[in-house]
């Protein structure tokens, strides 16, 4: 029998809804199975349960275990999310245990505890997603563990679980560089991505210590908001990134928009000796009078024109906006050009 839409079987009555759980048609068993569960609730459940040993099709089993999710059988899902020989099944069952198991089910725990190390990363990722931030302290040990998860999904889904614990993004980062060090620049790339504000105090001790790689991270995570960092501190990223030409490659629209709030006159004597001190570093990676041509013609002609592509354009395009800061411009591009 096929029965194309999930309402036609509505008015069915019980037993018929029972005979098309051995449909040849998966979707009807689908939407037998979800009609069963809404009007039979707990009364259906021997009746899926049994289903689930025998089901062949992937994609049934892990509706059917939405459904008896919805009943609550939470030793049900710790069953199948450990032993279903499919992972997909297993990330179902993972994933819907963690959203119902309360702190106090140590059995549902002890399952979950042993699921984040699995060893399909998307039955770990849907774990973690599910997680409450309620989950007691032997669970969240775990999640800190995944910290340092060899996939990126599940490190950014443990970063996610400890915000919950946290409730700031700046402890998760700082939890971060105690667990595993080597993953900070995946800390700081996904505290980019959140809603909550940041400054350079907050984050900035984290970033200098990555150096170079933390003048990339730290130009697109403030890019988007340069007033959240004090002036000196866009001179220290400056510096940073003139140690690298990747970093170089990373630096955004943003810090052009405050290097041109900056007026010379405006900067502390301490600052002066930045601009020169990034200016020392970045001019001579420019070559020959075509090259400072091409500079002038830039920023006279067009300041807004965007080449960021490489990092010889971008090394061009910066180095003329910190060199419109100079008052000495003129001696600047003599020295470097000799």
């Amino acid at each position: 029998m096929t029965l194309r839409r999930f309402a036609e079987l509505a008015t069915l009555p019980i037993s018929d809804l029972r005979a098309l759980l051995d449909d040849a048609d998966a979707p009807v068993r689908i939407h037998a199975a979800w009609q069963l569960g809404l009007r039979l609730g707990a009364e259906v459940l021997p009746d899926l349960v049994s289903r689930l040993d025998t089901e062949p099709s992937v994609g049934v089993r892990r509706h059917l275990l939405v459904v008896l999710a919805g009943q609550g059988e939470r030793r049900v899902l710790a069953h199948f999310a450990q032993f279903d020989p499919d992972p997909l099944v297993q990330a179902t069952a993972a994933g819907l245990l963690a959203r119902l198991a309360e702190p106090d089910d140590a059995e549902s725990y002890e399952a979950l505890v042993l699921l984040v190390t699995h060893h399909d990363a998307e039955v770990r990722r849907m774990l973690l997603n599910g997680l409450r931030p309620d989950a007691p302290a032997v669970m969240q040990s775990a999640v800190r563990a995944r910290l340092d998860d060899a996939s990126l999904e599940v490190r950014r889904a443990a970063m996610d679980r400890r915000l919950d614990v946290h409730g700031g993004v700046v402890p998760v980062v700082d939890e971060v560089a105690e667990v595993c060090p080597q993953r900070l620049v995946d800390g700081l790339a996904w505290v980019r991505d959140q809603e909550q504000d940041v400054t350079w105090e907050e984050v900035g001790g984290h970033l200098r210590r990555l150096g170079p790689q933390g003048a990339e991270v730290g130009s697109a995570l403030f890019a988007t908001r340069p007033k959240a960092a004090p002036r000196t501190y866009w001179l220290e990223w400056m510096a940073l990134g003139a140690l690298s030409l990747s970093g170089f490659e990373r630096v955004t629209r943003g810090l052009v928009e405050v290097l041109d709030e900056i007026r010379w006159d405006d900067l502390e004597l301490h600052e002066k000796r930045r601009v020169e001190e990034i200016l020392e570093r970045v001019l001579p990676t420019l070559h020959g009078r075509s090259t400072w041509f091409y500079v002038g013609r830039v920023i006279a002609r067009d300041p807004e024109y965007s080449l960021r592509h490489s990092f010889v354009t971008l090394n061009v395009w910066l180095a003329g906006s910190l060199l419109r800061l100079h008052p000495d411009r003129e001696r600047w591009r003599d020295r470097h050009m000799r």
